[in-house]
């Protein structure tokens, strides 16, 4: 649809539900749905040109608003980070653990491999906590840090402790999203309905991996292309700044 910021929410949620836990995320109130987006924002006071630009990365796979995005602080993406770490730990893995437990409920009692789905989605959810906690332990603090040390006055050994504690190069390196463990557990959800010819009740649990798959592709790309490269030019000022500092003392 051609959306803007003048669009009622609720019509931006039914052209794509994923939508609804964006808005969810920002805390917006169900009784603003009807609103316009922009006054929906300002009802919460959230920046609605963020949440449209968000909306946009949605709303076609093909296409992500990278330019748009930019624009933004980076403490604003960072907020936005760490919100879908919230829905993702408080609401979608919950409710997906939910779906996999009625599964096995109906018809675990005698199918090993409906347990060792379970299992291996547990593992999943635990690899995904702690990749959450590495991002929010280690590596948002770092990129605040950078921002206070570039954009006020910093002497030069608080500036160089903040360099060398952490290397946004390693985390770069090593930063990995496990979008193939979810399509793994897709597959072997497949397999099993294909075998026990339970389709309707796994064809459920694929459309919230679907979902789930989709947001967080989009919030990998959100670290991957806006996040990570603009810290990493941030690091470079501060050690500028360092320098700089040095020198002049």
């Amino acid at each position: 649809m051609s959306a803007n910021s003048g669009t009622p929410l609720i019509e931006l949620i039914r052209a794509d539900v994923r939508f609804a836990s964006v808005i969810d995320r920002f805390g917006i109130k169900f009784e603003h749905y009807n609103l316009p987006l922009v006054k929906a924002c300002n009802q919460s006071n959230v920046d609605a040109q963020f949440v449209m630009a968000i909306y946009k990365a949605f709303e076609c796979e093909n296409y992500f608003p990278k330019q748009e995005l930019q624009a933004f602080p980076l403490r604003t993406i960072i907020e936005y980070l760490i919100k879908t770490h919230v829905y993702y730990i408080n609401q979608k893995m919950p409710k997906l653990e939910k779906l996999l437990d009625a599964l096995i409920t109906n018809y675990g009692n005698s199918e090993l491999m409906l347990f060792k789905v379970k299992d291996f989605f547990v593992e999943y959810k635990r690899n995904l906590i702690a990749h959450i906690q590495k991002e929010e332990v280690n590596l948002f603090p770092y990129i605040l840090k950078l921002i206070n040390g570039v954009d006020h006055v910093t002497m030069p050994h608080s500036l160089y402790v903040i360099l060398e504690k952490y290397s946004l190069e390693q985390f770069a390196k090593d930063h990995d999203h496990a979008d193939s463990e979810l399509e793994e557990l897709g597959r072997r959800l497949r397999n099993f309905s294909a075998i026990n010819t339970h389709p309707a009740q796994v064809s459920l649990i694929l459309e919230e991996l679907r979902q789930f798959e989709s947001d967080l592709a989009m919030h990998g790309r959100l670290e991957d292309e806006i996040l990570l490269p603009r810290a990493l030019e941030l690091q470079e000022a501060a050690k500028a700044k360092l320098q700089l500092l040095c020198v002049n003392n």
